[in-house]
C-alpha cells in the first residue's frame, strides 16, 4: 500500500514535514519577494522535494547517499550565502535551513542503510 510519510518512524516523518513546510516556505518567498532568486530558492525547492519524496519506506541505499550529497551542497549554499551577505533570507531563517540540511541529510543516509538491512526496497532491479 501506498503511504506517503513515513510510517515505521515518527522521527522520520517529522522530518519529511519539516522539508514540507521548508519547501512550501521557499516556494512563497519566490512567489512574494522581489528579491529573493531561483539561485537560492530554486536549489531550495529541489532539495526539499527530493527529501520528502526519499524519506519514505523503501528507498534504495545508493538514493539515500546522493539524496546526503545534495543536502550538504545546499547546507554549503547556505553557509555560502550567510557569510557573504548574498542571501535574500534572514540570518535566523538560514540557520534554521542549514540545521535542517544536516538533520536530512543523516536521516536520508539512516533510511537508505536501513532499507538495506532490511532488504525492504521498493526498487528491485529486473
Amino acid at each position: 500500500m501506498f503511504s506517503f510519510f513515513n510510517k515505521r518512524s515518527a522521527v522520520i516523518a517529522s522530518i519529511q514535514a519539516y522539508n514540507i513546510a521548508a519547501f512550501v516556505f521557499a516556494a512563497y518567498d519566490l512567489y512574494t519577494n522581489p528579491d529573493a532568486s531561483w539561485d537560492e530558492q530554486g536549489v531550495e525547492l529541489a532539495i526539499h522535494a527530493v527529501n520528502v519524496l526519499h524519506l519514505r519506506e523503501g528507498t534504495p541505499m545508493g538514493a539515500g547517499l546522493a539524496c546526503a550529497a545534495l543536502n550538504f551542497a545546499g547546507f554549503g549554499a547556505i553557509f555560502r550565502g550567510f557569510t557573504s551577505d548574498w542571501s535574500s533570507v534572514s540570518p535566523a531563517v538560514n540557520v534554521i535551513g542549514a540545521s535542517g540540511h544536516i538533520v536530512s541529510a543523516v536521516a536520508t543516509t539512516i533510511v537508505g542503510c536501513n532499507s538495506v538491512e532490511t532488504g525492504e526496497t521498493k526498487f528491485k532491479p529486473h
